[in-house]
């Protein structure tokens, strides 16, 4: 992976690569510069910081260039994510808030229509319609 050096005043491959997280709670990427050996800092950004295998993939990199390891790292960890299931609670945990969303969107919507309905039925009338766009929710 390469980022872009001051000293050098170009992008330049980095060298012994380390994540670490900022006081704001930001991850980065800490390296050295292969050409001249000042320190460099790469913040992480929040789409990629939100999934271990860019973050492992960025790590490999950047620890010394070394090629196709690091794409080979980020597919065995995302691998051993998608095994473990961590994909899949991720996704129901997202259907579950827009089930959440929906529900409350319907009762809100009925209630300011003035028909009466129950929180239940908000809730079937909600499951019913995921379930129509093909997402589940448990």
């Amino acid at each position: 992976m390469s980022s872009y050096c001051v000293k050098c005043k170009k992008k330049t491959k980095n060298v012994g690569g380390k994540i670490e997280t900022a006081k704001n709670g930001q991850r980065m990427l800490r390296s050295k510069c292969a050409v001249c050996g000042t320190k460099k800092v790469e913040f992480i950004s929040k789409q990629s910081g939100g999934n271990p295998a860019a973050i492992a993939a960025a790590a490999g990199n950047a620890a010394g260039g070394l090629g196709n390891l690091g794409s080979s790292v980020a597919k065995a960890v995302d691998n051993r994510l998608e095994k473990n299931g961590l994909y899949v609670r991720e996704r129901l945990r997202k259907n579950r808030e827009m089930l959440k969303k929906l529900t409350m969107d319907l009762y809100v919507e009925a209630q300011r229509r003035g028909e009466p309905i129950l929180a239940e039925e908000a809730r079937k009338q909600a499951q019913t319609l995921m379930k129509s766009y093909g997402l589940e929710a448990l």
